[in-house]
Order: structure tokens, then sequence, then C-alpha cells
């Protein structure tokens, strides 16, 4: 799936889980998939994990 729609490229999170949920509701209405990489997750090019401060 080719969508490249110019999010808001890598942002850091002090609650993956929360985010992620955050996310998948918001994105699910443009159809557009969340996919979890353990320690980070991503939707096309929207990149969140929790970083350091």
């Amino acid at each position: 799936m080719e969508l490249k729609r110019r999010l808001i490229d890598h942002l850091h999170s002090a609650n993956l889980a929360e985010s992620k949920r955050f996310y998948q509701a918001v994105l699910a209405t443009f159809g557009i998939e969340v996919v979890d990489g353990g320690d980070h997750f991503y939707a096309d090019e929207l990149w969140i994990d929790t970083g350091t401060n």
C-alpha cells in the first residue's frame, strides 16, 4: 500500500500503549493501518517510539 500522505514524521511517547490505541482509533477512520514493531509502531510515514529525554 503506497500512502505517503506526509504525516508528522517521528514522535516520542511516554506511554506507547496509550498512544498506539489513540492513533489506531484516529487513523482507522482514514483506512490507515497501524503496524506494531514491539518498541515502536508506525503508520504510513508516522513513526512513534518511547524515545529518551
